[in-house]
């Protein structure tokens, strides 16, 4: 089998970068040749890692003009050389790509869809330019990947559930990379974190989805009552400059922490007590497993995909992201639990190890039609929410009341109609106040 992956850029610290780099060392089909196509950003510094492992990369300039991009993508591909696979990773810009490759009869064509918006400007010519090319999705694709259902379900609200081609395939994530135990006390000491503070922390590009003004807000607060939390912010973007003031302007410099792009962020996440994703638009939620993997607890975003992402145990933890008051509220019952991150921990573990990366390596490759594919997990998995609730020390009543959403084990859903995960419902619970010291 020959399989073209196409994707934007091959620039470390995006997440369909670190997904695709997951996929390709994953990946030991010796008859499955990989290569990628780069169409917009040609000169990325993952290009060289990608090459050591074996697939080649070529770059195809991406035009505003789907109708001349599909002719030179279209004479891109013949001097290429056959492909059995087209498996583009750009959501609705796939559309070209995948008439081009039907044009040449390309057998397998995917786009996938990693995200619930767009990421850009969301005026009526940019909605008008994504419905048009959706079209070309919705004519030329053999399957239609989500991240998750709720991605899915935002771009294709009357296919999702009925068109035969929507699956879903998580990314994965190396589950001995972040369950293996890590010195997280070196990051603190490396950094200036008291060995007794508590420890929040998040990964993330530093981008308007993520959220991270809105966790500096709710840091605010949080610290206003436990002057021993701190922040700690992995990552880098654009908007890093303008959090950094915002930082400045609170006067949080001690509080938050910014400890920049890391390849190994598994140190970083046995440093934390907890992990926040306060995304406002987020597919998945990634990161939120990674953490999970470690054991670190977690509290998301009240979206689906973030939901889906979270452990049921955890999800009486969700807030809504544009809520500073909520958010700290959240974290602050997290961290007041004590007592039960033992149990947490372990919850968090349990539903992390749905995403080992042979199991989503294999689900991909059945949507490529590789015929020896199997779904197959790396550990084994409680059958059900509530075996791994059990497992942690949940009772049914505390996982029902926390809003878990079933999911298929393995993280694979068929495309039959499969309900959406349901918005958890708020924290009820009243958080005992600290008594003064």
């Amino acid at each position: 089998m020959r399989a073209l992956v196409a994707v934007a850029s091959l620039n470390s610290g995006g997440g369909i970068e670190s997904a695709l780099m997951n996929f390709l060392r994953s990946l030991r089909h010796p008859d499955v040749q990989v290569d990628v196509c780069v169409f917009d950003t040609p000169d990325g510094d993952l290009i060289p890692a990608v090459e050591a492992l074996g697939c080649r990369v070529w770059h195809c300039p991406l035009y505003k003009n789907p109708l001349k991009f599909v002719a030179q993508f279209e004479a891109a591909l013949r001097r290429q050389g056959r492909y059995d696979v087209i498996h583009n990773h750009a959501g609705d810009f796939a559309g070209p790509m995948l008439t081009a490759a039907r044009r040449i009869g390309i057998p397998v064509r995917i786009a996938h869809y990693h995200n619930v918006s767009a990421g850009h400007r969301n005026d009526w010519k940019r909605r008008a330019y994504h419905a048009w090319i959706r079209r070309y999705v919705l004519r030329d694709a053999t399957a239609i990947v989500g991240c998750s259902w709720a991605a899915l379900k935002s771009w294709f609200p009357r296919e999702w559930a009925t068109d035969s081609r929507m699956c879903v395939v998580r990314c994965g994530i190396d589950l001995d990379r972040f369950s293996a135990p890590a010195d997280g006390g070196a990051v603190r000491r490396s950094l200036g974190i008291p060995d007794d503070a508590a420890v929040i922390g998040h990964v993330g590009r530093f981008v308007w989805q993520k959220n991270h003004l809105g966790l500096i807000e709710a840091a605010q607060r949080v610290v206003a009552e436990r002057p021993d939390v701190r922040f700690l912010l992995v990552g880098a973007g654009p908007l890093e400059a303008q959090a950094r003031a915002r930082v400045a302007e609170l006067g949080l410099q001690e509080r938050v922490i910014f400890a920049g792009q890391q390849a190994d962020v598994a140190p970083y996440l046995a440093a934390m007590d907890a992990f926040t994703l306060p995304s406002v638009s987020e597919g998945f939620g990634l990161a939120a497993v990674e953490a999970q993997c470690a054991g670190v607890p977690v509290a998301v975003s009240r979206l689906p995909g973030p939901l889906e992402a979270a452990a049921p145990a955890l999800l009486r933890y969700a807030f809504a992201a544009s809520n500073a008051d909520e958010m700290a509220e959240s974290l602050l019952m997290l961290l007041d639990d004590a007592a039960r991150l033992p149990a947490l921990r372990r919850a968090a573990r349990l539903h992390a190890a749905r995403f080992g990366l042979d199991a989503t390596t294999d689900q991909l490759l059945s949507v490529w039609g590789y015929e020896t594919a199997t779904v197959a997990e790396r550990v084994a998995v409680p059958a059900t929410e509530t075996e791994a609730a059990a497992a942690a020390g949940e009772s049914v009543a505390e996982t029902a009341s926390a809003g878990a959403v079933a999911q298929p084990a393995g993280g694979f859903a068929p495309p039959a109609p499969a309900p959406a995960p349901a918005a958890a419902a708020p924290p009820t619970a009243t958080r005992p106040r600290r008594a003064a010291a």
